[in-house]
Formats: C-alpha cells, structure tokens, sequence
C-alpha cells in the first residue's frame, strides 16, 4: 500500500534541519576521527535519516545505505568507549530487526555489514535506556515496541510509566499504556483514581472552556474537588 506524502513544508523542514546536522557530524568526524562521541554523532544522525527514508517516505531499499552507515559509525563509537551504552540503540535495533528477517534476506544482510541476534539487539537496547543521555528517552519508547512484540507487557508497562514521568503532558503514553494494557490481558476497569484528570486528555489550545463542558457536570465536580475546587481544566499530559 502506497504511503501519502508528508506535507511538503514539513517534509521541507526536516531535510533542511537533516542536511544541517549531516554537516555538523561529519565535520565533527574529520576533525577528531578517533573519537567516539564524533561517530555516535554520524550515527545518530544518519539513523535518523535512514528511518525517515523507510517509515515516512516509505523506500526500505532506499534506507539501505544510510542504515548500514548507521551501524557502522554505532559500532565503531562502541570500540571505542565500551561505556557509550547510548551508541547501543542504533546497533542493537538494526540487530534485533535483521534478527526477525527470512533467512534469506538475513544471510543478505549479513553479507552487507548488519550483525544479528534478537537477544543481543535487545539487551543493547536495554543498556541505552538504562544509560543517561540525550538517547535515553527514544530507547525507552523503543523498549515499549520491543516488549509488546515479544509479549513482555508487564516490562513495557514499566517503560512507559518512567515515559509518563517524564512527559507527563504526552497524552499518546496514556494511550499506549492501555493499549498495552490490553494486549496483555487486562479487562478490568481501572479505578477513578488510577485515571488521569479529564483534561489530561482535552486539546492544550483550548479556548477556555470549563470542565463542565468538556466533561459534563458530574464529572466537572469530581475533578475540581481533586484540584482544590478549580473548574480549569488540566492539561497535565496533553501534547504541547
């Protein structure tokens, strides 16, 4: 199924802000060619490109050579500094996907550069989410489609409860947390205080409408008595 084209000033944006940091990290690259941080950066970067070609633009082959650019610069920062755990979430993806491939497309990849092994892919992902660092949150929410492929809910769960602290206005987290949820069999439903407030979800660029509109009366109340008596609606994990 053919994929619509992103809007083009966004599709614009991206690949003026993508050539920019392209030219930062290779810049980087020459001038300190041994260093681990420069190559993460190459990494980085060119991964990201790699997984707007494939999921955005939707040209999996297209992605081909700067994914396995990615890997190699991943790798390499990992020689490099063992403790760079960040480095991690671009190999060990690339790791448990070639991981899941036919045997025939895996014995190309392997052929091409990519390394495989699910267990392996998993736990470097594991070791960035663990790891502080500017990464750190896109390894969590990567955790969060690794643990519901492999039907370990109750870990993705966690992941997106640390996701939730951190970004307590993301109302997709409190989605994908039910969703989650579900998948893992849970039916039964969930208490009154277990729930975020009801503006959680309203939009944040409200016009000023009260509770009482949004959520009807009954609930209106309930929520201003659990905010000290304000009919405001709060927005405490809504997208910004």
């Amino acid at each position: 199924m053919a994929l619509r084209e992103p809007p083009a000033d966004l599709a614009s944006r991206f690949n003026t802000h993508m050539e920019r940091a392209t030219r930062l990290s290779e810049a980087l690259l020459r001038a300190k060619p041994g260093d681990a941080d420069a190559h993460y950066q190459v990494a980085a970067t060119v991964g990201l490109q790699a997984s707007y070609i494939a999921t955005v633009e939707g040209r999996i082959v297209g992605a081909f050579r700067a994914a396995r650019r990615a890997y190699d610069e991943g790798e390499t920062a990992l020689e490099l500094d063992a403790s760079r755990k960040d480095a991690g979430l671009v190999v060990g993806t690339y790791r448990y996907v070639v991981s899941l491939m036919s045997l025939p497309l895996r014995m190309m990849a392997y052929v091409a550069g990519f390394g495989g092994g699910k267990e392996r892919g998993l736990q470097m992902v594991e070791e960035a989410a663990g790891f502080a660092s500017e990464a750190q949150p896109d390894a969590r929410f990567a955790l969060v489609l690794l643990y519901n492929r492999e039907g370990r809910y109750g870990d993705a769960l966690r992941q997106i409860a640390e996701l939730q602290r951190r970004y307590p206005r993301n109302r997709l987290l409190w989605l994908e947390a039910g969703a989650t949820a579900l998948r893992g069999g849970a039916r039964r439903r969930p208490s009154p205080s277990s729930m975020p407030a009801c503006g959680c979800l309203a939009p944040t660029s409200g016009s000023g409408c009260s509770a009482k509109k949004r959520c009807g009366t009954r609930n209106a109340a309930r929520r201003a008595s659990r905010c000290g008596g304000s009919t405001r609606p709060t927005r405490i994990c809504g997208a910004p």
